[in-house]
């Protein structure tokens, strides 16, 4: 069962979005401000190229403490496909890990 309280939800709620669209909400606000027109290049030439983004960021969709969405984002160092290539890698065309813990620590409470 899904617990009603996670980050989905929590986020969806604090910022009035629908559910459906948390998933694109999230990529672009983790996205850092100056890699979004890029970004947008990029998604619009090859819409899989962001699939490991948006793979990190339903897996923090069910988390229901800051803490654990810090601990998944911590496991992307280790994800030799997140960072790799030119673009991901040397451009940081992907999202922030720094910046989705933060948007976490927006809406979501500390270990409960």
């Amino acid at each position: 069962m899904i617990s009603p309280y996670n980050f989905k939800t929590a986020f969806c709620a604090r910022f009035e979005y629908p559910l459906e669209n948390f998933e694109k909400r999230v990529f672009w606000n983790a996205m850092h401000p100056e890699i979004k027109p890029l970004a947008f290049l990029i998604n619009f030439l090859r819409p899989g190229f962001f699939r490991s983004d948006l793979d990190c960021i339903r897996s923090v969709a069910a988390a229901e403490t800051k803490e654990e969405v810090r601990a998944i984002v911590n496991s992307l160092q280790f994800d030799p496909t997140f960072k790799q290539g030119f673009f991901r890698g040397l451009l940081g065309v992907r999202i922030s890990g720094r910046r989705l813990t933060r948007l976490a620590g927006k809406v979501l409470i500390s270990d409960r």
